[in-house]
């Protein structure tokens, strides 16, 4: 049940993201886009996977990496729920619908080879950073989802050697 609700949440913050960055025609909404999605990963990732995208799901499906297509079934009910509910959302904060759409100059053919590509690459890029093999003699994947490889730098290392040179000097040199 927490992956069904980490999948809503983080689905509901990325789609209200792209609706109120679209909508307001914000110059950076990709950017923007991009950080939503960041954090969204960061903040359920180790629960549910971080998927967020029902294409990313059946990807994950499809490595067998899910229990049963039940869980996936699952999964998508939880993002079309999050994507619905902020939907609602961004229309209660801007009153304006948002209906996203190709380019009136860009053919089909281009538009499904652009979602097919990038979707491959979405799904590409979760399958071989969350759900990779983890190599032989080592305790981490290196993903975000794996908390025991993520740590910040100490801005004190630089000085970790200080009480080692402290103690080898005398004790009273003036």
């Amino acid at each position: 049940m927490r992956s069904y609700l980490k999948e809503f949440i983080g689905t509901f913050f990325l789609v209200l993201t792209v609706c109120l960055t679209v909508i307001g025609a914000v110059p950076m909404a990709p950017l923007a886009i991009g950080a939503s999605l960041m954090i969204m990963v960061y903040m359920g990732g180790h629960v549910s996977g971080g998927h967020y995208n029902p294409a990313v799901s059946l990807a994950v499906l499809l490595r067998g990496k899910m229990a049963s297509a039940g869980e996936f079934v699952a999964y998508v009910a939880s993002q079309v729920a999050g994507a619905i509910a902020a939907a609602l959302a961004a229309y209660v904060i801007t009153g304006t619908t948002f209906a996203p759409a190709p380019a009136d100059s860009a053919s089909t053919l281009a538009a499904l080879l652009v979602e097919v590509l990038f979707t491959f690459a979405l799904a590409l890029v979760v399958l071989n950073t969350g759900y990779r093999r983890r190599p032989r003699g080592t305790r981490s994947t290196g993903s975000p989802s794996d908390s025991r490889s993520w740590s910040a730098p100490s801005p004190a290392a630089p000085f970790r050697a200080a009480p080692s040179i402290r103690r080898s000097a005398p004790a009273r040199s003036w």
